[in-house]
């Protein structure tokens, strides 16, 4: 069996260097082999910062999961048989499944080698857009390696919370008893401080929405509308600022063990992204686009209406 694995991997390396050695041979006959080597580098260099930015993060989360568990919990014969179950492969578990998260995420870093590139070669357009009085190449270049960048944060920090949760109640530091829930206050400081991490992760996002506004396709035209700019911008702020505030909620639940308040502040931030987010805009949209894309149609000018009315 060792022998077919081994065999079996000798094959796959040898296409793969035959692969990329045609690949060089035909840039380097062209005088283009710089070229190739440079995504090649760039390539491998995000793979690598894409695995240990995924895999760390989880191992860590794990592991202080792990290390602060309350020794003496009384726990029921469901986690007890878990416990029995998982306690063989703790070690294998603990380093595997960060691995294997961090495979993926490299894998899909690795692909956005040539934007990365143009963040670190950009130029200036020498134009500023009207909006934002920002210059043009900060929406082809540094834009999309900033919104990346969160994104792919707010994902690593996602999956180390769920990782932290799993291990938490596994190991007896989340308690669930009818109504009641308890948790050790380890484990409350990790996953308070963790919320607050993503959450401030979700403000720096909607803060750079508004910035995509100004880049984004529609039927009509490519940019920000009326709506985009009078209600879509605005809100994008407001909720940005309020998730501001509810991660600085999820710090303070950290430190005197109150959950309400940071879940209250939760609540509101949703209350706020359906209001302020979608209802306000639809509104703008219906009471005040429309009436005057009518207007146009029929022939008669928006300022003509007004003077009219």
């Amino acid at each position: 069996m060792v022998t077919i694995i081994v065999l079996a991997a000798l094959v796959i390396a040898f296409f793969i260097f035959a692969s990329l050695y045609t690949d060089y041979a035909w840039f380097a006959q062209l005088g283009f082999q710089q070229v190739l080597t440079t995504r090649w580098i760039a390539g491998t260099s995000m793979f690598v910062a894409g695995f240990l930015g995924m895999a760390v993060p989880v191992y860590l989360s794990i592991a202080f999961a792990f290390r602060f568990r309350p020794v003496y919990a009384k726990l029921n014969s469901q986690l007890d048989r878990y416990q029995q179950v998982i306690e063989p492969l703790r070690r294998a578990v603990m380093i595997g499944i960060p691995v294997v998260l961090g495979v993926f995420a490299g894998l899909s870093t690795s692909g956005r080698w040539s934007m990365v590139l143009e963040y670190f070669n950009r130029t200036s357009f020498g134009k500023k857009d009207p909006q934002f009085g920002l210059d043009i190449g900060f929406y082809v270049f540094e834009l999309p390696f900033w919104r990346s960048i969160v994104a792919y944060a707010s994902a690593v920090v996602l999956i180390a919370g769920l990782a932290a949760l799993a291990a938490l109640y596994l190991y007896g530091a989340m308690r669930f008893g009818g109504r009641e829930v308890r948790i050790s206050r380890a484990a409350r400081v990790q996953l308070a401080v963790t919320a607050a991490v993503y959450i401030a992760l979700q403000a720096v996002s909607l803060w750079l929405d508004q910035y995509a506004t100004l880049a984004k396709n529609n039927s009509l035209i490519t940019g920000a509308q009326y709506t985009d700019v009078n209600a879509v911008i605005p809100g994008r702020e407001i909720m940005a600022g309020i998730a501001a505030i509810v991660a600085i909620l999820f710090i303070v639940t950290a430190v005197i063990g109150r959950w309400r308040i940071s879940i209250v502040g939760t609540g509101l931030l949703l209350v706020a992204a359906i209001v302020v987010g979608g209802i306000y805009p639809w509104i703008v949209q219906r009471l005040q686009v429309k009436p005057l894309r009518g207007l146009v149609r029929v022939g008669v000018h928006p300022a003509e209406h007004r003077r009219d009315a």
